[in-house]
Parts: C-alpha cells; structure tokens; sequence
C-alpha cells in the first residue's frame, strides 16, 4: 500500500493506493494565494506588511481552515497510513510543509523512513493527477539495451555534413563570377504595351481625326483687381468677456447699544451676579423688587443674559449644579430651549443627576409653561 499526498496553491489531494486501485482519496482547493502576485498570505505577512484588506483577512481565514481540513482528512486515515509501506509527499513552500509536518501534532512525521519526494515535476494537486503520479511511480520499463534508453531520453545533435575545401573555394568563385555588376548600364527590355492603353490610345486618335479642321476657339480669362485694405480691417484684440464680479461679504452688524435707564442696569448686574455665584437670595430679592417696578420684557431679558463663555445664566448656572438658582429662573420664565453652538440646551449642561431632576420635576409639576419637546428633557418626574 502506497499513500499519495499533493498539496500547493490551495489544492489538496491525496490517496491510499492499495496495489493499483485507490481505496481512499480527498481532493479541495482553498482560496489562499495572493491573485497576481502569487504566494501565500502567511509568506507575505512573515514578510513584515501585515495587510488589513477583505482579501487578505480572507485568506488568513482560508489557510487556517485549510490546514485543519487536511488535518482532520490524515487522522482518518491514521490507520490506512500506518499500514502503507511508502508514503510519496508533493508540498513545495514553507506554509504547504508545515501544513503537514507542522504544530503540536502534525499529520505527518518529518523524520518517518517511509516518507519519499516525489522525483518529477507534477501538475495541479487533483485526483487525476495522483493517479498519473502513481502509475509512473509503479511502472517498471525494461530497455533492451543501453542505446535504446539513450534514444528515448535523448535527441542526437545534428551533425553538419562535411564538404571539402577545395569544392567550396571553387564554390564560391562561381558565385563571385555570377554576380551583377551595378556599375555598368544594362539596355532596357523591349515590352509591348497592355492591351487596355492601346484601345485608349486608338480611341483618342479616331477623336481627334474627327475633329480635325474645326476652329479653336481661344478662352479668355477674366479677372478683376480688388483692392482689399486689410489694415482697416485689422482691429486691437479687445476683450469683451465680461468680468465677474466677487461679492463683498457683508460684516455682520453689531445691534446697537440701546441706552437703558439706571434701574435696569442695575437690576440686570444683581440678576447676573446671582446667577453666577448661586445666591438664591440675592436673586428673590432682585425679582422681586423689580415685578413692581419692571416690565416682564426687562425681567426675560435680564435672565437671558449671556456670560463671556457664550452661554445663557440658566446654562451657566445648570453648569454649576445650581438647583435653586434654577428653578427660580424656570419659574420666572427663563429661557429653556436656548442652544449654544454645539446645539446643547440647559439640560445638557446639567452637571449632576440631581440637577437634571429639576428640569424634570419641573416639566411635571409646569407641563404647559415650556415646548419641552426641544428642550432635550426626557421626560417629566413627579
């Protein structure tokens, strides 16, 4: 019993050949060589470019897959294989060889006395293809004779002929004597005309025998001088595409400084202070005060104040886990769905999770005071 196993480019095929018929074979191909390029995925990765493409993942997927397949396949066959007395190995490459002689326990071992090479170049690892290879490999041909075997192997050199010396001097003297001489003039060759010139030539002479007597009449050309001033003609390029014009960018216009009384001024600095260090006090007393003599316009505009950060007091205060800062603003109108540039409102910027409960207690205790559908308050808390 024979063993017969193939393996490169991602063909696999073996056999157990007992005698001449094959009494166990497996052949697959796995998608593991680089198109175009040619060698595995793992030669090429060994080579320090580690690819990160669908193929080469894919390929990497493959060759794992492929090495256990051929793996699992051997340890079948443990018994078969151990039975056989020569085992023939076709496995060109580093990754072909240690898919077989390669890991903890490899299908294969490398050192077995039984392992052979295969002596002749072969084809692609199919079936057939492991038939042809043991056909040869147990065929005996017996030459009769050691001629015989050169003649099969072997193709004779052609043997030029050998001519004598003095046949080819004489040779070429003939040859020399025969030549042309360009130098002088040769006499040209007497040919008679095609026959289709001479029906012409024949026709053209009957015509004008025909016409022979009739007067010739002389064609006078016509021409007149004009007089062409090309100078006048001749104009300075000028260019006439009409140019484009790039629109000046309006500056934003700064919206003028209203003129505002002293008590507003005044209340809007307490309001801002309030707010920003979190006196709730100071703040009641502000609103307050002003509810008798303010209008609600200056009170909404007081507590819509922008810091230098760019953010509104109920921001700036819902930043700093204000709670009671907040609320009193919320009560008084304060505005909820104002966004800074990152489109986040004052409940985003609530720092804590007991600050964000206060926009939600709010939303249930208040539902129809704000539009808290664009307030970014999940929902209400009661």
């Amino acid at each position: 019993m024979w063993t017969i196993v193939m393996l490169g480019g991602g063909h696999f095929a073996a056999a157990v050949f007992n005698g001449m018929e094959p009494i166990l074979h497996k052949t697959f191909h796995s998608y593991t060589v680089r198109a175009k390029q040619g060698g595995s995925q793992s030669s090429k990765d060994n080579k320090g470019s580690h690819s990160k493409s669908a193929g080469a993942s894919l390929r990497r997927y493959n060759e794992e897959a492929l090495t256990q397949h051929i793996q699992e396949i051997l340890s079948t066959w443990s018994a078969e294989v151990t039975a056989c007395q020569l085992i023939f190995v076709r496995a060109v490459g580093p990754f072909n060889r240690s898919v077989l002689f390669g890991g903890k326990t490899p299908p294969l071992n490398k050192h077995d006395a039984r392992l052979r090479s295969v002596p002749f170049p072969t084809r692609r690892a199919t079936f057939s293809e492991v038939k042809r290879v043991h056909s040869i490999l147990a065929t005996v041909t017996v030459y009769e004779s050691y001629d015989n075997f050169l003649n099969c192997f072997t193709t004779p050199k052609k043997v030029k002929p050998e001519i004598d010396s003095g046949k080819a001097q004489c040779e070429r003297t003939d040859s020399s004597k025969k030549g042309i001489d360009r130098a002088k003039s040769r006499e040209s060759p007497n040919r008679s005309l095609p026959d289709i010139v001479k029906a012409l030539a024949s026709c053209r002479t009957s015509e004008s025998d025909s016409i022979e007597g009739a007067p010739v009449k002389d064609h006078v050309m016509m021409y007149n001088d004009v007089d062409t001033d090309l100078v006048s003609r001749l104009q300075e390029f000028e260019d006439t595409a009409p140019k484009k014009i790039k629109k000046k960018k309006k500056k934003k216009e700064t919206p003028p400084i209203k003129n505002l009384p002293p008590e507003i001024i005044s209340f809007n600095k307490k309001v801002y202070f309030a707010c920003e260090c979190g006196d709730k006090e100071l703040l009641n007393i502000s609103l307050s005060e002003a509810s008798s003599s303010l209008t609600q316009e200056n009170i909404m505009e007081a507590l819509d104040q922008v810091n230098p950060e760019g953010l509104t007091l109920l921001q700036s205060a819902a930043g700093h886990n204000f709670k009671d800062i907040v609320w009193i603003m919320l009560e008084h109108g304060a505005n909820l769905i104002a966004k800074d540039s990152k489109s986040r409102t004052a409940y985003d910027f609530a720092g804590d999770k007991e600050t964000r409960n206060i926009f939600r207690r709010f939303m249930g205790t208040f539902p129809d005071k704000y539009d808290y559908s664009k307030s970014h308050i999940p929902s209400a808390l009661t």
